[in-house]
């Protein structure tokens, strides 16, 4: 492990913002993995013991690592599984999908073992969404509902509308939220898959989490949150970048990782949910993001390299 000394800056007012001599210190905690790079570590998620789960995209398996020891653990897939977008859900067991061998998978929270294993075959690939007690897979035209226990996949919801396709999801306390590619978000209810509301942007925005109440949105070149029942812009953050690569959320914080216009080292910055307030922000060590996750009030970031970098207070 390596204690980065690089300070995150508290802007919550103009004031403060000219006091940087009395400003808190954010240090970046960095972990490196026991793994070669070659690996490809991503999608980090945590699951509610604030263990880390991540995919070995290449390396064909599944990690955790657990903050509290800092062990790294690994649990092997078959040959050629290619595991990608791994998710929890309320009961705490991962799920994954396997890019190249064409299945979900379903993982023991505690042992790390395969306990179930579906074969999607000429249906194609989806990735897997946990949305109240219930997992999804959505694609560019569809939902499709797992039956967790029998590992089948038991209902099928058509989203598309023409030639507009999915272009984004997030799961909300009540309701999953698909975006089209016709500007419009559609709300469902997360057991059933039926649609409960339609809203149409007002601006371009691509729809990345919920958080506090609203829908979150990589727009412009910052971050924007919406109504999700009327589509009403609430605010609108303007960070200077070239795009947003990342975003993460708790229940009233954002973290936003993205690529500065000017040029330069990506940045991270902490929003308030509510508001869109800059509550700090930070030069990172590195370049791009092969994933990040809000864990307590901490963002945790894999980096291409294979690094786990944490920042948050120290």
């Amino acid at each position: 492990m390596r204690l980065l000394p690089v300070a995150l800056l508290a802007l919550a007012t103009p004031a403060l913002a000219q006091q940087s001599a009395t400003l808190p210190t954010f240090p970046i905690t960095e972990w490196e993995t026991p793994w070669d790079p070659k690996d490809l570590i991503r999608d980090p998620i945590a699951d509610d013991q604030g263990r880390i789960w991540f995919c070995g995209m290449l390396g064909n398996f599944i990690g955790l690592f657990e903050p509290g020891t800092g062990k790294f653990k690994r649990y092997e897939l078959p040959a050629g599984t290619i595991p990608h977008n791994v998710i929890v859900d309320r009961q705490g067991r991962a799920w994954l999908s396997g890019n190249r061998n064409g299945t979900i998978n379903r993982i023991d929270p505690a042992s790390g073992e395969t306990t179930g294993r579906m074969s999607l075959g000429p249906e194609g690939l989806g990735l897997p969404v946990a949305a109240g007690d219930t997992v999804w897979l959505i694609d560019a035209m569809r939902l499709r509902h797992v039956d967790p226990e029998r590992m089948v996949v038991d209902r099928t919801v058509r989203l598309d509308r023409g030639s507009f396709m999915n272009a984004g999801f997030a799961a909300g306390p009540d309701a999953l939220y698909v975006q089209r590619a016709d500007a419009r978000i559609l709300a469902l209810d997360p057991g059933s898959g039926t649609r409960t509301g339609t809203i149409r942007l007002q601006r371009p925005g691509a729809l990345a989490a919920y958080a506090a109440g609203g829908l979150v949105l990589a727009a412009e070149d910052g971050v924007a949150t919406v109504d999700p029942e009327t589509g009403e812009q609430r605010w609108l953050r303007r960070l200077g970048v070239a795009r947003v690569n990342a975003i993460a959320t708790d229940i009233t914080t954002l973290w936003v990782q993205g690529s500065p216009a000017s040029g330069g080292r990506d940045r991270l910055w902490r929003l308030d949910a509510l508001d869109g307030r800059v509550l700090g922000s930070i030069d990172l060590p590195g370049y791009g993001v092969a994933g990040m996750a809000a864990v307590g009030d901490e963002a945790w970031i894999v980096t291409p390299g294979g690094q786990l970098q944490v920042v948050g207070p120290s």
